[in-house]
């Protein structure tokens, strides 16, 4: 009697565990919102945990570096609105610095003085290494070439010059379609080595997390800003990148200056983004002063400092002052400079510490 006794307890046991994991399976699916919310809250707090112990802290690869226009080298110029001849001059100094890729987290949507663009067209194309950014409006629907004027004109044709025909397979119905461009003016874009959008979307709850690394446009695809530096840099050509919706982007022979080639495999979701993984605070990447690296160039030993210090680096420059709106929350803060956010998803690309998002069906069996 006892040991029927036991059996019914042990059956009674694992029918109750069996409809307490259905129940919980049930409400997953049915309110995918706030678990998946409360989920990517959990990762947020293991991210600040990480951050809070340096033993934990992902190591940080100096490639990539920040000149930031912030309040201090705002004072130092002495002057709130620069104008295209001071970015100009900044342009030539970090091409005379040697720097790889001069990265602008900056639309230049217009033209605004004759003088002043011609000197930052030029200085762009003689450094031959910067990128400048363009917004899409990202939607479902195809790019439309109604309706256009001389000027979108200019841009559509820009943009069907500079897409990248990649090999996409699977299911592409999930990338989003890149409409409503607004580039750096064309001119000047014709002048850099390219462009590369600057749109991120947060998640639900409204954090940012994640990165799309590409839209579709018309029959071809456009790059990140993130993408578009990266590939450059490792020496990655449009026709050596293999695009799985869902699954990855394989970034064929990649290298990096004096490195070997190998496969770079980015997981990616079916939208085409790839999560971040945040390396730290803001202050954890290096950063130099947008005032320091204008006024290089005013003494020839200076300017030997800084090549020193920036031969070779990815440099993202952007403005970080008070009122920029160009902040939003991210696993690691509340008020972050997104700019910020480009470089931690470059960073991640360069390093190759992804962030491998578990199936539906390895979830199912770690519950």
């Amino acid at each position: 009697m006892t040991i029927n006794r036991n059996r019914q307890q042990v059956s009674s046991s694992i029918v109750l565990v069996a409809i307490a994991f259905l129940a919980s399976q049930l409400l997953l699916q049915l309110l995918p919102g706030i678990f998946g919310s409360w989920d990517a809250q959990m990762i947020d707090r293991l991210f600040r945990f990480r951050n809070a112990h340096d033993p934990l802290r992902p190591a940080y690869d100096e490639t990539i570096v920040h000149v930031d226009l912030n309040n201090s080298a705002i004072q130092k110029l002495n002057n709130y609105y620069l104008n295209r001849s001071q970015y100009a001059r900044v342009v030539r100094n970090l091409a005379a610095m040697g720097v790889s890729s001069q990265v602008y987290d900056i639309i230049f949507a217009s033209r605004i003085n004759a003088e002043d663009d011609e000197a930052l067209i030029e200085a762009t194309g003689e450094a031959g290494n910067v990128y400048y950014g363009i917004a899409f409006s990202l939607s479902r629907d195809a790019f439309s070439t109604s309706g256009k004027t001389a000027e979108n004109k200019n841009v559509h044709e820009y943009l069907a010059r500079t897409k990248w025909p990649l090999e996409v397979s699977g299911d592409s119905s999930g990338l989003y379609s890149g409409t409503n461009p607004l580039p750096t003016f064309i001119p000047l874009a014709s002048a850099s080595k390219g462009l590369g959008f600057l749109n991120i979307k947060p998640d639900a709850d409204g954090v940012f997390r994640r990165v799309p690394l590409l839209v579709k446009y018309e029959d071809g695809c456009y790059p990140s800003l993130t993408l578009r530096v990266i590939c450059d840099y490792l020496g990655v050509r449009p026709e050596q990148i293999a695009v799985t919706p869902g699954k990855n982007i394989i970034l064929k022979d990649a290298r990096r200056p004096g490195g070997t080639t190998h496969d770079m495999v980015i997981p990616v979701d079916a939208e085409g983004n790839m999560p971040v993984n945040f390396i730290g605070p803001w202050e954890h990447m290096t950063h130099y002063s947008f005032a320091d690296i204008y006024q290089a160039s005013d003494a020839q030993d200076t300017m030997e400092t800084w090549t020193d210090e920036l031969n070779g680096k990815i440099v993202l420059i952007s403005d970080v002052s008070t009122g920029s709106s160009d902040q939003g929350p991210v696993p690691t803060d509340l008020n972050f400079p997104l700019s910020g956010f480009h470089a931690n998803a470059m960073h991640t690309i360069l390093s190759e510490t992804f962030l491998q998002e578990a199936s539906q069906t390895t979830m199912t069996a770690i519950e």
